[in-house]
């Protein structure tokens, strides 16, 4: 099965570290990082989450990177802080969003070939790489579209699955 994954892609960065005591210049803690981790995140990690499944993935996200790093303390395992950087990104290009029609889609790499694709996931974070109108034109030139946003969606979405 091809599936193509759409929507923001951050890159997931975890510091592990360890609390020993409370600073003295504020009721903070101290944080010793100890080692750290990185992936994919947001759309990119849905997309590796349904590769697992053993399907083929086409990924279509932003150039920029997006970058959420967690602090965590390693005894506990809980989350101390969380830094966003660039918390924003570029709207897709609209003529890769165009291409985006009758489950085929074109990839722009070394070929400019058109791909087939059995299913879409949108992946909206609401970090501007989809705005409402390209949601809605995903889903109304495709069949097999599963949308996961935090956009408050028209009725027009309503409509959609009702004609599927």
């Amino acid at each position: 099965m091809r599936v193509l994954v759409t929507g923001d892609s951050c890159k997931d960065v975890f510091i592990y570290g360890d609390i020993e005591r409370i600073s003295p210049e504020a009721p903070v803690p101290v944080f010793k990082p100890t080692h750290e981790e990185t992936n994919g995140g947001m759309a990119r990690n849905v997309a590796n989450n349904v590769e697992s499944l053993e399907m083929y993935i086409y990924t279509i996200t932003n150039e920029n990177c997006i970058i959420k790093k967690r602090f965590v303390e390693n005894r506990s395992g809980q989350m101390v802080l969380r830094v966003d950087e660039h918390d924003y990104c570029d709207r897709i290009k609209i003529k890769r969003l165009q291409g985006i029609t009758n489950n085929k889609f074109t990839s722009y790499g070394l070929t400019g070939t058109v791909d087939k694709i059995d299913a879409i996931i949108i992946s909206d974070y609401c970090k501007g790489f989809l705005e409402e109108s390209d949601i809605q034109h995903i889903c109304k030139y495709n069949n097999n579209v599963f949308v996961d946003t935090k956009k408050k969606l028209g009725e027009w979405i309503r409509m959609q699955i009702t004609l599927r």
